[in-house]
């Protein structure tokens, strides 16, 4: 395919194969990263600006 004065290229594949999903382990945590805080995990531990 040719956009303005470059040209692209785009090759897809398919195949057959079975890939398994990865099984979950450990223990999930969520982060919010803020303003007044440097961020808060789900685990409800805080860090602080420096």
């Amino acid at each position: 395919m040719r956009k303005a004065d470059r040209w692209y290229a785009s090759i897809n594949l398919q195949c057959d194969d079975n890939v398994p999903a990865p099984m979950p382990y450990g223990h999930p945590i969520g982060v919010d990263v803020g303003l007044s805080k440097f961020l808060a995990t789900s685990d409800s531990e805080i860090e602080e600006l420096n």
